[in-house]
C-alpha cells in the first residue's frame, strides 16, 4: 500500500518494497547460472550410430503419368491411349508386391 502524501500518519510506518530491482537481481541471477550450467554438462554418451546400407529398393507399383499434352507414360514410357489400360496391367505384373 503507497500513499503519495507524507511518509508517516499517525504514527504509523509505511512499507514499500520496489520490485524491479528484485526481478533485476533474479534475471542476471538466471542467466548466469544457465550460462554455466551449459558450459559444465557434457553429453551422456557418444553413441555410434550403425551404418545404413547404400543398396537403394525400386520403387514398387506402376507410375502414370499424364502431362499437359494429353501425353501418357506408363513407367517412364510413352503409351497410346488406347494401350495404356494393357501397359497399366502389364507393368503391375512385373512388380512385385
Amino acid at each position: 500500500m503507497a500513499f503519495f502524501g507524507k511518509a508517516h500518519t499517525r504514527g504509523h510506518i509505511v512499507a514499500e518494497i520496489n520490485v524491479t530491482p528484485l526481478t533485476d537481481v533474479f534475471l542476471v541471477l538466471l542467466i548466469i547460472f544457465m550460462i554455466t550450467t551449459s558450459a559444465m554438462v557434457k553429453p551422456a554418451a557418444d553413441v555410434d550410430l550403425p551404418k545404413a546400407a547404400q543398396n537403394e529398393e525400386e520403387a514398387k507399383g506402376v507410375l502414370v503419368t499424364i502431362t499437359p499434352s494429353r501425353e501418357i507414360y506408363v513407367n517412364e514410357v510413352t503409351t497410346r491411349r488406347s494401350r495404356a489400360c494393357c501397359a497399366i496391367r502389364s507393368g503391375a505384373r512385373r512388380t512385385r508386391w
